[in-house]
Order: structure tokens, then sequence, then C-alpha cells
């Protein structure tokens, strides 16, 4: 990788996350989401949401003016997601947040970073929670795995990979289509990975299961660019979430790859209220280290948008769960095999291992505390070398 001063009249976008207040009954955001977890409030509508929730017309109004008053330009500016996003170039930005934007170049790919904190500006610090776009550094993995037939799978498992429709049989999913529901779908895209799908791909993989595509909402985030060319990620979570409820409407949310991407995102599926969608799969993550989304996935919670994150395949031998699956305004969903019977039943299932070829993640939370729905749970772990398992209570 090398570093080089960014061009000061390069044009660059960040997004700024304002403050929220406080619900109308004195609880936070995130209060508010743990009540909805534990039935103890209800699903806020968007309209509901915006009246407790969002952004203050002082707060944005502060953020506005600053931006007018330093010659930056609003691109957009939503109450609901309180972000505003705003361009400016790179001499702008340095200036203003007090810091040297690097342009980075790596093998397969170019991002804006810095070095040391920014310094968010007196004029708005008490209306700003955070800002997104200065350092684009992380990247986020897509989390498929492709099938090695070399790993020995036990005889009660197929050798054979089952079909989603067969899946939702065994797991006893309640019976329906989808008809008139909207699954969400994040995908993430930049030069060295480009997300997107080819219709005939898709109608292809349906054809094989029998039954006929989903309808498919393309919604670019960030301007980034949906590829007409079928990616591995994005061809597994549309054929796997739309083997189970064919009729829904899926919605592929795709933004870049980075903080802000992601943050952003989430944000445009918990705020549309086009396509209304109430889950949302999260196949991409990274090694728990912040947890920069917690304000979005709770936004998700608070209005009844489950989301759905893959754990991760990297197994769990170094105890590190991914992100944002380590969240507790997600729900984590591992790799198991699986065997079914003749006539569709769950003949059996165990976590997901195997050498070489990924194995389902795990490990415990470094910035998480215990939710309360995992009290009193044990479990077995070895460390180092040690074959023998250590049993923890929580």
């Amino acid at each position: 990788m090398t570093l080089t001063n960014a061009d000061i009249n390069q044009e660059h976008m960040i997004t700024i996350v304002l403050k929220r207040p406080l619900h109308n009954n004195g609880m936070t955001l995130f209060q508010y989401a743990d009540a909805v977890i534990a039935k103890t409030q209800p699903i806020l509508t968007h309209d509901e949401f915006i009246q407790h929730f969002g952004a203050e017309s002082n707060t944005m109004q502060t953020v506005l003016d600053w931006a007018a008053n330093n010659q930056l330009s609003v691109i957009e500016s939503h109450n609901g997601c309180a972000t505003i996003k705003v361009v400016g170039n790179i001499g702008q930005f340095n200036n203003l947040f007090n810091i040297t934007l690097l342009t980075a170049t790596d093998t397969d790919r170019t991002y804006i970073t810095h070095d040391g904190a920014h310094v968010v500006p007196s004029t708005i610090n008490n209306s700003v929670e955070f800002v997104l776009g200065l350092d684009n550094k992380n990247i986020f993995k897509p989390k498929y795995k492709i099938h090695d037939s070399s790993v020995p799978v036990p005889e009660i498992y197929y050798s054979n990979p089952v079909t989603p429709p067969q899946v939702a049989t065994a797991y006893q999913l309640p019976a329906g289509d989808g008809t008139g529901g909207c699954i969400g779908l994040l995908e993430m895209t930049y030069s060295g990975y480009v997300a997107g799908y080819n219709t005939s791909d898709v109608n292809q993989s349906f054809s094989r299961l029998g039954l006929s595509p989903p309808m498919i909402v393309s919604y670019p985030v960030d301007g980034a660019s949906i590829s007409p060319t079928s990616d591995l990620e994005s061809m597994l979570d549309i054929y796997c979430a739309g083997g189970v409820v064919p009729n829904a409407t899926m919605v592929y949310y795709c933004g870049p790859n980075s903080d802000q991407g992601f943050y952003d995102i989430i944000m445009a599926c918990a705020n549309d209220t086009v396509n209304n969608p109430t889950a949302l799969g999260i196949s991409w993550g990274q090694t728990e280290s912040t947890g920069f989304l917690e304000s979005a996935l709770a936004t998700c919670v608070t209005k009844g948008i489950a989301c759905f994150c893959s754990a991760g395949d990297d197994g769990a031998s170094n105890l590190v769960p991914d992100y944002p699956a380590s969240s507790p305004y997600s729900i984590s969903a591992g790799g198991t095999n699986i065997g079914i019977n003749v006539d569709g039943t769950l003949a059996g299932e165990n976590a997901w291992t195997g050498s070489g070829s990924g194995a389902t993640g795990g490990g415990e939370s470094s910035i998480f505390t215990l939710p309360s729905w995992q009290n009193g749970i044990s479990v077995k772990y070895t460390t180092g070398t040690t074959s023998t398992p250590t049993t923890r209570s929580y």
C-alpha cells in the first residue's frame, strides 16, 4: 500500500450522523430498541419514528448552516436517517476537520484515509454523533464459501446441496410464498469485488427450482453502480431468500464497501417508505473491532425490520466474532449441516465445520455486554492447544 497526500481539489462526500432526541417517554433509541426486543414497547411506524427519534429541526439547521457557510454542497438531508451528506473538496475537509486526508493505493482499490483523529468543528460538535467518509480504509468481506467436496460429511447428511424450499420445509417454516411482503438484501461493491446480478442468471436459477423468479428492485446507495454481471454473494442471497418466499419483493440495496457505505445502506433500508422491507439479509462483515453500525441496526429493530447477519465463515478458533453478527440488534445466522428424511422432515443437524472450506463463525464479543436473553447459558470452549473443553456459565 502507498500513501500520498490527497489532491486538495478532489471532490469527496462525507456522511454526518446527527444526534437524536429522546423518545417522549424519556428513552434513548437504544433503550427503546431493547424494549422492542423485550416486547415492552411497540414497533414504530416510519412517521412515529420520526416523531420520536427523527433529528430535530434545530439540530439539522445548525449543520446545514455550517455547510452553507463553508461552501459545502448538501446532496441529502434526512431527519429519519439523522444524516446529512455533503460534498466538498479535500482541501476544505482538511481545514474543517483539522486533518490531512491521504490517498491510499492498495492492490485492488484506491481510497481516502488519514493519520490521527479528526476533530469535529466546535460549531456543530453538539449536534453531531459521528462523521463517516473521512477514513474509508475498512473493507468488508462477502461470506460465501465454495463447496469443498473433499471434506467428509457424516452419512446422515446429504452429500448433495439441499435447496432453499427443502430447508424451509425441514425447518417447518410457516406456509406462504411471501406475497405482499418485502425482503432487503445488503450488498457492497468496490473495484476488488464488483457486486451485481444478471436477470438471466436469476431466471435460470429459479427455473431449476420450478419457481418463478422474484421481483428485484435495484436500490443504489451513495452513487454505487450495480453490475449487470452476477457475483457469487448476490446470487446466493437472491437464491436462498427468493427460494423460500419467491413472491416477496426483493430490494437489492448496494453501496460502496466502506464504513460509510455500510452505514448508509442500512439506513436506506430502514427509511425506505416505498418498499417497506421487514427483513434485511446481511452476508457481509469483518472481525469485530468497533460498533459503528449500532444506531442503524437499532433503528431497524425499532421499526420492526429484522437484520439477519452471517456469523462469518472463519470458524471460532480465534474466539473473535464477526461484526455486525455480534451486535445484540442483529440475528446472527450460522451455517449447519442438515439431513432431510424422505418425507421432508429434519433428520439431523450439526454445526458446519470443515478444513479448508470454512466453518460457522463464533466467539465472545469484546465490545458488547451479555444480552439478557443469554443469561444462564453454558458454553464449552478450548484455549491454545488444549483439547479438553472448559465450560463457562453466564
